[in-house]
C-alpha cells in the first residue's frame, strides 16, 4: 500500500510540475507577443493625442519629438511639418520669439527625418559658434630618429631639434612654448587661430592635444598628420562650441552636432564635447559622444550608468528617467548588450495601462515620443515630392559604406546617399579599416595592462592593440563599479543606500539603489504559478498522509511541547491549548489500529465462551 501511495504521489507531482512549466512558458510567449501590442498602443495613444492639435502645440521640443516618432504617418507628419514652419523665425531658427540652438537643432533633426532640409537653419546654427578659450592646447612632433624640424606660422620660421629621447631643444617663438618636460609645445591662447606648418628631415608625426583647465586628462585631436621626410604637415586648432545665452552650452553643442552630422564635418565640436564631458554628467554626455564617434569606451561608461532596474537617470538631470533612458537607448539602438532587455521590460512595466493615458509613459507626449523613436522606431514614410528621388538613394545599395562621421573624412563622404536615419551615420566611399596604423603613428601610447596601467582618455584600435589617445595611469581597483554600483563623494542620493564595497578615491561612498526605490514588477505570473503549485503539492501530500498526520503524537521536552527558539529570545511557555492534550483523547473517527482489532477478537471469544 505504501509503495502505491508513493508512486501515485510522484506521478501527481510530475503532472503538476509539467502543467506549471507549460503555463509559465505560455505566459512568457504572451509577454513577448504583448510587447508589440503595447508598443502599438503607445503609438496609437500618441497619434490620438496630437492629431489635429499640433498647430496649437507651443513647444518646439514637443513638436520635434512627435515628428521623430510619427514620421511614418503621412497625415501627422504633414501637420508637424506645417506647425514647425509656422513657428520658425525669419532667420531660420526656433522658436521664433526667442531662438534657441538646442530647439533649432531638434527641429532640424526632426524635419530631416522626413526629407526636409534647410540650409538657412544650418547656417544659423553655425553662426552661434564660439571658441572655448578655457581649453589648453599642445603640439607634439615625434619621430623614431633624431630630426631637425622647421615650424612656420605667420611670416616666421623657427628651427628646432627633436632629440633621440623625444625631447625638443627649444621653443618656437612666442606661440609655441616648451611644456611637459620639453616633450610638447604649449600653444599660446593668442595663437589659437593660427596655422602651423611643420617640416622635418626624417619621417615624423605631428599632433594636437587639448586639456580642460584643472583636469589631468589630455586628449588628442582628430587632426593628426603622418608625413615623410621633407614633407609639410599643416596643423590648425579647429575647436568650436555652440553658444546659448552668450556662453558655450554643452547640450546645444551636442544636439547641433547630431543635426549636422550628415551635412558637415562635425569634428570641430568634438574637442569641446570630449573635454567638457566630466563637467556635464547630468546630460549623459557618453550617449552623445558614442553617437558622434562610435568609440567603445563611451559605451562602457554609458552602460555602467544603467540603474539596476534597467533605466537611466543622471544625477541632477534636468529631465526625468524616461527622457534619460530614451537618450541612452538612442545611442545604444544598434548596440547589443546584456541588459538591453531589462530596459524594455522595465519600460513596459512602467507604461500606463488604464484610463485616458493608457499606452503612454507618464502621460507625457514628449517622453513617450522620444522612447518610441529611440527604442521602437518606425521608418519615416512621408517624403516631400521634391526630395523623394534623393531620399531613395541608399548608400549600401550602391556599394558604399555607412560609417560613423568620426571615421570618415569629410572629403570621402557622399552626401546624396543616405544611411538609416536613426543611426547618425554617413555614407562614405571608403570602408573604415581599424588596426592599420601603429599607435606611435597615431600619436598615442600603449598602456601595459599586465602592470595594471589603464588609459586616461579616449582609445583607438591600432596594429599593436588598443592605443591610448591620452596618457597611461595606474589602475585603481574599483570594486564598487565592478558590482554595478556607483561611487559618490560624501553621501548617497535619495533612493540609494550605501554598502561596504570600496571606491578608488578615499572619502567616496559606494551607493546602490535601495530596495524601496526599485519599481515593483506588475507581471509576476511565474511566481504566482510557482506558489500555486507549491500549495497544490502540499495539499496533495497532506491528503495522502492524512492518517499519519492526525494520529501523530507531539514531542514533549521537560514536560512541555518541544520547540526551538532563536538565540537571545527568552523561553516561551507552550500554548494553553496543548496543556490538556492526552493520547487518550483521540478522535473516535480515526482508523482503528491493529491493537484495537486484537482486543476486539479476544472480547468476542470470551463472550462466545460464556454463552455456551
Amino acid at each position: 500500500m505504501g509503495n502505491t501511495r508513493l508512486l501515485f504521489f510522484l506521478a501527481a507531482s510530475i503532472m503538476l510540475i509539467t502543467l506549471s512549466l507549460s503555463i509559465v512558458s505560455a505566459a512568457t510567449t504572451i509577454n513577448e507577443t504583448s510587447e508589440a501590442e503595447r508598443i502599438n498602443k503607445a503609438y496609437n495613444w500618441l497619434s490620438n493625442s496630437v492629431s489635429g492639435k499640433l498647430e496649437n502645440t507651443t513647444s518646439t521640443e514637443d513638436l520635434a519629438f512627435t515628428l521623430l516618432a510619427l514620421a511614418y504617418d503621412d497625415n501627422i507628419a504633414s501637420q508637424a511639418r506645417d506647425a514647425l514652419s509656422n513657428k520658425k523665425s525669419s532667420a531660420g531658427c526656433w522658436p521664433s520669439a526667442s531662438c534657441k540652438p538646442r530647439e533649432t537643432a531638434l527641429a532640424s533633426l526632426a524635419l530631416a527625418r522626413i526629407g526636409v532640409t534647410d540650409e538657412e537653419t544650418d547656417e544659423w546654427l553655425m553662426s552661434q559658434n564660439g571658441t572655448p578659450t578655457e581649453m589648453t592646447w599642445f603640439m607634439q612632433v615625434d619621430s623614431n630618429e633624431e630630426s631637425v624640424c622647421t615650424i612656420s606660422y605667420d611670416t616666421f620660421t623657427y628651427n628646432v631639434t627633436l632629440n633621440t629621447n623625444k625631447k625638443l631643444n627649444k621653443a618656437a617663438g612666442s606661440c609655441l612654448i616648451l611644456s611637459y618636460g620639453n616633450y610638447w609645445f604649449k600653444i599660446s591662447s593668442a595663437c589659437y587661430e593660427k596655422k602651423f606648418t611643420i617640416n622635418c628631415d626624417k619621417d615624423f608625426v605631428a599632433s594636437l592635444f587639448y586639456q580642460k583647465p584643472g583636469a589631468t586628462t589630455v586628449y588628442i585631436s582628430s587632426d593628426t598628420k603622418i608625413q615623410s621626410a621633407k614633407g609639410d604637415a599643416d596643423l590648425k586648432i579647429n575647436s568650436v562650441c555652440i553658444k546659448q545665452d552668450g556662453s558655450c552650452n554643452y547640450e546645444a553643442t551636442a544636439w547641433t552636432a547630431l543635426s549636422l552630422v550628415k551635412k558637415q564635418d562635425i569634428s570641430i565640436f568634438l574637442p569641446y564635447l570630449v573635454g567638457y564631458k566630466d563637467s556635464n554628467t547630468r546630460l549623459l554626455p557618453d550617449a552623445f559622444l558614442y553617437l558622434l564617434t562610435g568609440q567603445e569606451d563611451y559605451v562602457t561608461s554609458l552602460t555602467n550608468l544603467q540603474r539596476k532596474s534597467g533605466y537611466w537617470q543622471a544625477d541632477l538631470t534636468p529631465y526625468d528617467k524616461y527622457y534619460d533612458t530614451a537618450l541612452a537607448m538612442l545611442a545604444l539602438q544598434s548596440y547589443n548588450f546584456e541588459k538591453k532587455f531589462n530596459t524594455r521590460a522595465w519600460l513596459l512595466n512602467e507604461q500606463v495601462q488604464t484610463g485616458d493615458s493608457a499606452g503612454s509613459w507618464g502621460s507625457n507626449k514628449k517622453d513617450t515620443a522620444f522612447l518610441l523613436y529611440a527604442i521602437w522606431p518606425k521608418e519615416g514614410a512621408y517624403i516631400p515630392f521634391e526630395e523623394s528621388a534623393k531620399k531613395e538613394l541608399k548608400c549600401i545599395d550602391y556599394g558604399f559604406y555607412c560609417e560613423q562621421s568620426y571615421n570618415c573624412d569629410f572629403e570621402n563622404r557622399i552626401t546624396d546617399y543616405s544611411c538609416e536615419d536613426s543611426s547618425f551615420k554617413v555614407c562614405c566611399n571608403q570602408k573604415y579599416e581599424e588596426k592599420t596604423r601603429t599607435c606611435n603613428e597615431m600619436g598615442g601610447l600603449l598602456c601595459d595592462s599586465s602592470l595594471d596601467y589603464r588609459c586616461e582618455g579616449t582609445t583607438k584600435s591600432s596594429s599593436e592593440g588598443i592605443c591610448c589617445m591620452g596618457y597611461c595611469t595606474k589602475e585603481a581597483v574599483n570594486i564598487c563599479e565592478s558590482n554595478n554600483h556607483v561611487c559618490r563623494p560624501d553621501s548617497c542620493l535619495s533612493g540609494e543606500q550605501s554598502n561596504s564595497d570600496s571606491c578608488p578615491d578615499k572619502g567616496d561612498v559606494c551607493c546602490e539603489e535601495s530596495n524601496a526605490s526599485i519599481p515593483s514588477k506588475k507581471n509576476n505570473n511565474g511566481w504566482i504559478f510557482f506558489i500555486v503549485i507549491l500549495i497544490l503539492v502540499a495539499g496533495l501530500v497532506a491528503f495522502l498522509f492524512r492518517d499519519k498526520f492526525k494520529g501523530r503524537k507531539p514531542r514533549f521536552s521537560e514536560g512541555g511541547l518541544a520547540y526551538s527558539r532563536r538565540p537571545g529570545v527568552p523561553p516561551v511557555r507552550p500554548p494553553a491549548r496543548f496543556a490538556s492534550y492526552s493520547p487518550l483523547n483521540r478522535n473516535p473517527s480515526l482508523r482503528r489500529t491493529q491493537t484495537d482489532k486484537e482486543l476486539d477478537e479476544t472480547l468476542k471469544k470470551l463472550k462466545e465462551s460464556s454463552g455456551r
